[in-house]
């Protein structure tokens, strides 16, 4: 559920609270013709920048060879694509600093994963953020290229441009209300 607080993070430059970012991503899938799995922001950060998996063995777990998984590493969000039938981690972080988080991912993904195969971590080319707060808008855009294309390089990340992916997120949300 969305509330007005929710809404008012779209504003301005504001960052991106969770519930906004699960809810358009709840969004995007519902479009999109293939089974992809979305595992939620609060999850997705405990699990692969805390480290925290022992709740994942409480859901059942996804049959879907996708996963989009938003996380939060302190006040900033990037992106974890999980391509389950590759063992395959590609880690998005819209200020290009990937390097920082992939051992740490890698790390706590494989911790999580009982069957113990082999995984490996990679970055997609992507345009960088060009401010400290837009960062849950270009995690969403991101995805959204995504499944639209399979790549993220099209996501442009001007102030001008994420000032109207924020609009266009708003009212995707408020039409899906």
């Amino acid at each position: 559920m969305l509330y007005k607080a929710s809404f008012r993070t779209l504003q301005g430059s504001g960052w991106l609270s969770d519930e906004v970012i699960d809810a358009y991503i709840h969004h995007l899938l519902q479009k999109h013709k293939e089974a992809i799995f979305h595992l939620s922001a609060v999850l997705a950060s405990s699990l692969f920048f805390n480290g925290q998996f022992k709740s994942l063995h409480k859901i059942k777990f996804p049959a879907e060879d996708v996963w989009l998984c938003p996380v939060n590493v302190t006040a900033h969000w990037i992106l974890v694509i999980v391509n389950m039938a590759e063992k395959l981690l590609t880690v998005i972080d819209p200020m290009g600093n990937e390097d920082a988080y992939n051992r740490k991912i890698l790390s706590n993904w494989q911790s999580s994963d009982e069957s113990k195969y082999v995984w490996t971590v990679q970055t997609m080319n992507h345009n960088k953020q060009m401010d400290g707060s837009s960062c849950g808008v270009l995690v969403l855009k991101y995805a959204e290229e995504f499944l639209l294309s399979g790549n993220v390089d099209g996501v442009q990340t001007t102030l001008e441009v994420v000032s109207v992916h924020r609009m266009d997120i708003a009212c995707a949300l408020l039409e899906n209300r």
